[in-house]
């Protein structure tokens, strides 16, 4: 594996070392990249061949398989041949060492199967011992179908987080209502619960393939002006699919109950498959999936996941079946003992553990996206650490299953492991954040979160075990009942974190929040309790109170990575996010979830956030008298183009009503608010488009954030620039943050007529933008401070200068120039390129299907 990084990381060496014009026309490139391919070719093959020699021969395989396949499986290496895309402009890459591994991995599995005798095959394929596989890839499969939808739908319902909440709460909702519905389906078709399974699984993946336009025609019948519309409409378009891939688990559970001595051991196993397969999507969705595919083509991935999956499942319903022995049953009956008789708590601690595992994903999620500016990667990075902690824990859960220990005792541990982690985990990231680098936090919190979400994830088995035992029938009912009350209490957490915790406390009162109840948890699980085991808890409950609020001094800062000890000028938390304000000489700088997002500054001549570009507006357009203002950050933009003397109306839109409040220390800026010309909405940018369809404007204007933030082609592409520009006037310009990607003006060319760059933004109009030097200096004269002094008629020489030099900046079309170029994405809702291509893709644009 190091091998083939290193061969990898040697082309890219090379063709970043030597790409440049001269290299290229002189056919050095072919010698340098045809070494590096070489070496790589060389390295996969002699670091890759050994290993898996030795894996397969360490297998419990028949003496001819291995002999066949350790003939053969030398042709799999041809796999790492797909390197040479380097030859065409392709960049070696995370997504590309992905994509290399996944085709080496299923060629060898597949050269395997081919090279098994007959019984091996009917082993592995045709028997109920691969279920449990099957569950791997149908948990896969569930990934990447919730991934997707949250990213369809957050593009029409809005990406604020009432939209997030409700979306993840209905998901999860439909996850429980489906377990209790596949408890209902093991009970009345006992017999036929494989063909409930196949069943179950083409269903989904027929939805898959027809979601997203089932999703489109829905949003465009529905309006999304309130909360219950939303919750509504999510409902009713995800109960169906989520209800479907609820019922697997229970059904599962109610076919293979015999096979098992234990309920936790067999609910272990299944878990752990299924979220070692969701951990897996999570992972290879954000790396490689979406870099390749857009969502409609993901989402027939997934269905041609679900379409094996039944294939493999009825194959193995054929089969005569087997069960335990009667021994194993009664074994498994004679070790049950006492603390199985008080189940009831089961069900208890089945809603509490999800409550408290869900609120800690969201807030480690808060915490990474802070940490990373909000990059898309992150999600997928967390969800995969997370969902492979509880696949482990179920493992280790599964183990302490078979050894017959008291349950009770696993879960006191679990925890209490917990409620610690919890307490120091995050002040322990914000101080290596602080002191050493963003990284290393990173790492540790990643760490941390792994073995947080670990000693959750052997807990539901384990009460699985103490709900039921193996010889019930009514055990997949049971477990029904405890994964519907898991996820009801998963739901409740969603809820309670996303719209409470996070809008009434700050970051470090909520992961004491959550630590408390953690602890408060533990203190129901039966056990015996010592005298001396109580003062030690009483002692550490002191101890942590009054430590929390020097532990968590600072703890926003230190996660944003500034100095220890440094104090910002000032922070605002809500459910919306975290807004902080860094002072500064010059102008305080303000940070929306840890990006830059602009200065406290409407000076033209000052420099630091290039004001220059909300004048130029007026400069662009000869009579702008109504303005749409989507992203409103500190509002300086907004300050300005209500100076404008001509202008009737500003509306701004913002998705975050903390930056309101930032306002307010400003005075300059905040005067905004009294200004009569001004309105304010607090929404998504592109949701508020879709709920006024009337609503027409001069000038269109987004300050928007990096290209490659999460979400960021939801207003950067093709789709939402038509729905700019369907709010236009004749004549009107939208002027929007490119942030120095050119497929963002690209992507504006194929919608608008003329197209002009401007410092790192872009004007686009269907009008051309004709003005003269004079007309532009005339609107530029029009700026008009709280003084009633014209801002460009100052005293001051530079003023003047500066005036000049914007009346008379060439401003060319380009329209026709990027639209010839081969090298740069359009970005569409599908494709989501500005997030996942752009950069982090390794196929350039000119390699599309």
């Amino acid at each position: 594996m190091i091998a083939a990084f290193c061969g990898a990381a040697l082309t890219g060496y090379f063709q970043r070392k030597f790409f440049d014009e001269a290299f290229w026309n002189n056919g050095c490139w072919l010698i340098a990249v045809a070494f590096g391919f070489f070496v790589f070719e060389f390295t996969v093959f002699s670091g890759l061949r050994r290993p898996v020699e030795k894996i397969v021969r360490a297998m419990k395989l028949t003496a001819s398989t291995k002999r066949r396949f350790l003939n053969n499986h030398i042709f799999t290496y041809l796999v790492f041949l797909v390197q040479g895309l380097t030859l065409g402009g392709a960049r070696p890459n995370l997504a590309m060492v992905m994509l290399l591994l996944v085709l080496f991995t299923a060629a060898q599995f597949l050269f395997l199967l081919l090279a098994a005798d007959r019984a091996q095959k009917e082993k592995w394929l045709g028997s109920a011992q691969a279920l449990p596989l099957l569950f791997f890839v149908s948990g896969f499969s569930a990934l990447i179908y919730q991934i997707v939808w949250q990213r369809v739908l957050f593009a029409t319902f809005g990406t604020n987080t009432e939209s997030v909440t409700v979306i993840v709460s209905v998901f999860m909702f439909g996850l429980g209502l489906g377990a209790l519905a596949g408890g209902q389906i093991q009970k009345f078709f006992a017999n036929r619960l494989l063909q409930c399974f196949i069943i179950i699984e083409l269903a989904i993946g027929l939805f898959g393939m027809i979601s997203i336009p089932y999703i489109h025609l829905i949003g465009r019948l529905v309006p999304h002006n309130s909360l219950p519309v939303l919750v509504g409409t999510t409902f009713l378009l995800l109960i169906f699919p989520t209800m479907l891939m609820g019922s697997t688990l229970p059904v599962l559970v109610g076919y293979m109950r015999k096979r098992f001595t234990s309920a936790g051991a067999m609910v272990g196993q299944l878990y752990a498959y299924n979220a070692f397969g969701s951990a897996f999507a999570a992972f290879l969705t954000v790396t490689l999936v979406f870099t390749i595919l857009g969502q409609q083509a993901t989402l027939i991935l997934a269905a041609c996941c679900n379409a094996l999956t039944a294939y493999m499942v009825w194959r193995i319903s054929l089969q005569k079946p087997t069960h335990a022995s009667t021994t194993t049953e009664l074994v498994n009956d004679k070790r049950k003992s006492s603390h199985y008789a008080s189940f009831q708590i089961a069900y208890f601690l089945a809603a509490m553990i999800g409550l408290i595992s869900l609120s800690l994903e969201i807030l480690w999620m808060r915490i990474f996206g802070f940490m990373t500016a909000n990059r898309p990667q992150t999600f997928g990075f967390m969800l995969a650490i997370y969902l492979g902690g509880i696949a482990y824990g179920s493992l280790k859960a599964k183990r302490w299953s078979e050894q017959g220990k008291n349950p009770y005792s696993f879960i006191s541990r679990a925890l209490l492991k917990i409620t610690i982690f919890t307490f120091l985990s995050v002040p322990l990231v914000g101080l290596l954040s602080a002191w050493l680098a963003p990284q290393f936090g990173l790492i540790a919190g990643f760490i941390l979160l792994g073995f947080l979400s670990c000693f959750a994830g052997a807990i539901f088995p384990l009460l699985c075990q103490i709900g039921a035992t193996s010889r019930s029938k009514q055990t997949g009912v049971i477990v029904a009942w405890l994964y519907f009350l898991n996820i009801l209490g998963a739901t409740a957490g969603t809820l309670i974190t996303g719209f409470v915790l996070f809008d009434e406390f700050t970051l470090g009162q909520n992961t004491a929040i959550i630590t408390a109840m953690s602890f408060l948890v533990w203190l129901t699980v039966p056990r015996k309790f010592s005298t001396k085991g109580f003062a030690v808890c009483a002692a550490a409950l002191v101890a942590a109170i009054l430590i929390q609020p020097r532990l968590y001094e600072n703890i926003v800062a230190n996660l944003q990575s500034f100095p220890l000890g440094t104090n910002l000028a000032h922070i605002s938390e809500n459910r919306h996010g975290i807004i902080t304000v860094e002072s500064d000489p010059e102008s305080d700088i303000i940070f929306g979830n840890g990006a830059y997002d602009g200065r406290f500054n409407i000076d033209p001549i000052k420099p630091g956030n290039i004001i220059t570009r909300a004048y130029m507006v007026m400069a662009m357009h000869p009579h702008p008298k109504r303005i749409l203002e989507i992203g409103l950050s500190g509002g300086a933009w907004g300050k300005v183009f209500s100076m404008y003397q001509p202008l009737r109306e500003l509306i701004g839109v913002e998705i975050d009503a903390g930056y309101l409040g930032i306002m307010d220390h400003y005075p300059q800026i905040a005067s905004l608010k009294n200004n009569p010309k001004w309105k304010y909405y607090v929404d998504d940018g592109r949701r508020w488009l879709t709920n006024h369809p009337d609503e027409r404007f001069d000038a269109i204007v987004m300050n928007t954030s990096y290209y490659w933030r999460s979400n960021a082609s939801n207003v950067l592409s093709r789709e939402f620039l038509e729905l700019c520009k369907h709010h236009l006037n004749p004549g009107g310009i939208l002027f929007y943050n490119a942030t120095t990607d050119w497929d963002v003006v690209y992507t504006a060319a194929n919608v608008f007529k003329y197209v002009v760059p401007y410092v790192n933004f872009v004007f686009a109009s269907d009008a051309p933008f004709n003005m003269s030097a004079q007309q532009r200096k005339e609107n530029l004269l029009r700026f008009v401070g709280d003084d009633g002094q014209p801002i460009f008629a100052n005293a001051n020489p530079e003023y003047s200068k500066l005036l000049e030099e914007l009346a008379t900046t060439p401003m060319d079309d380009i329209h026709n120039e990027i639209l010839t170029s081969k090298n740069l994405w359009e970005i569409t809702d599908d494709n989501m390129a500005s997030e996942y291509r752009v950069d982090q893709g390794f196929l350039p644009a000119h390699f599309r299907w």
